[in-house]
């Protein structure tokens, strides 16, 4: 006998086995968790009709038409999978570049939402965060000097700056390692999923994809300061005065350019991560996910930078707090911004956990 209720997130009707009463799942649509009623004979009232498909949407295109739930491999029936329908995006799986939607952030909405989760889970995040960066610089010192000493102790030149590239390496790789764990654990959190703190262990196929995103960033930085700077350089030759005029407004145009560039490409490196996407494909994503959300991402970027300052007051004190919630707030910001669900305070899993 199947047991069949409705979410109390989003209303989507779900089956289940009936030995799956009083358990907790996941909802295949909106991934909030909720608890498996008892069985009953009685069929839950039909919720409102979902909302229409957006069809300007840039990143509606190609999504898979819905049909009819196949069985799992073995022939079991998924006791989490909605009655006669198949979800093209799966909980806890990568969503297609298709099945993102390019959403219009609103300044108070990230902050409040961000503060509404954190104010629940704020020990996960400081621990996560506290963590993450312990281990990180513990491994980044004893990977990049040791091999230094190493070196040092050998004696020879050559073999000194072999070491110290490879401790630079290896320290880097281990850093990026911890940061994307970091930032798996931050999207449960704001998924309203369990936290698991296994995960900072997890990021290993990214470190290569999300460093090559890094590099290639940081060489078209330098590539647009250095195109801003080859006027001046040629103008100072015929007149030093005009040239170092026109070096500094060249400068400036170059920043804004390297700020605009930044913002394009903010949610690259959490496409890599939560996505799997490669470097290109990242970018091009990030590129469409930012278009008409740049000045609210400057916003939210100027006021963090306000907030840090002024947390940063009381002996450093405040760093506790704002570090990890920036890195939450910036994490619901990813969430948002492509469309998909993120957690509030009032979902069964943080009231579960209360």
């Amino acid at each position: 006998m199947a047991i069949e209720f409705r979410c109390g997130q989003c209303d989507k009707l779900l089956r289940v086995g009936d030995e799956n009463a009083g358990k907790r799942a996941q909802c295949p649509t909106c991934a909030s968790v909720v608890t498996v009623p008892a069985a009953t004979s009685e069929t839950p009232p039909a919720g409102p009709p979902p909302p229409p498909q957006d069809a300007g949407n840039p990143f509606g295109a190609g999504m898979p038409t819905p049909q009819a739930a196949q069985p799992a491999a073995g022939g079991a029936e998924n006791p989490y999978a909605s009655p006669g329908v198949f979800d093209p995006v799966a909980p806890r799986s990568p969503v297609s570049p298709g099945g993102l939607r390019r959403t219009l952030l609103d300044f108070g909405e990230v902050f409040r939402c961000s503060w509404d989760i954190f104010k629940v889970q704020w020990g996960m995040c400081l621990g996560t965060v506290l963590l993450g960066l312990l281990l990180g610089y513990v491994g980044l010192a004893v990977l990049f000097y040791g091999p230094m000493l190493v070196g040092a102790a050998i004696g020879v030149l050559p073999i000194m700056i072999l070491m110290a590239i490879v401790g630079y390496v290896a320290g880097l790789a281990f850093m990026l390692w911890m940061m994307i764990g970091v930032i798996k654990v931050l999207l449960q959190i704001a998924r309203g999923e369990p936290a698991d703190l296994g995960l900072l262990f997890s990021g290993a196929s990214h470190i290569v994809p999300v460093f090559l995103t890094q590099l290639l960033l940081t060489l078209m930085g330098y590539g647009i300061m250095l195109v801003c700077m080859v006027p001046g350089f040629v103008l100072s030759m015929v007149s030093p005065e005009l040239g170092g005029v026109v070096m500094i407004v060249c400068m400036v145009f170059g920043y804004v350019l390297l700020f605009i560039l930044m913002l394009m490409f903010s949610q690259a490196q959490f496409l890599v991560i939560d996505q799997s996407l490669g470097v290109i494909d990242a970018l091009t994503t990030s590129k469409k996910l930012t278009d008409g959300n740049k000045l609210t991402l400057f916003l939210i970027w100027l006021a963090c930078f306000g907030l840090y300052i002024v947390s940063a007051i009381p002996c450093g004190l405040g760093l506790f707090v704002s570090i990890p919630f920036f890195g939450l707030m910036f994490t619901v910001v990813y969430l948002q911004i492509s469309g998909q669900p993120v957690a509030t305070a009032t979902e069964p899993a943080y009231r579960n956990e209360q």
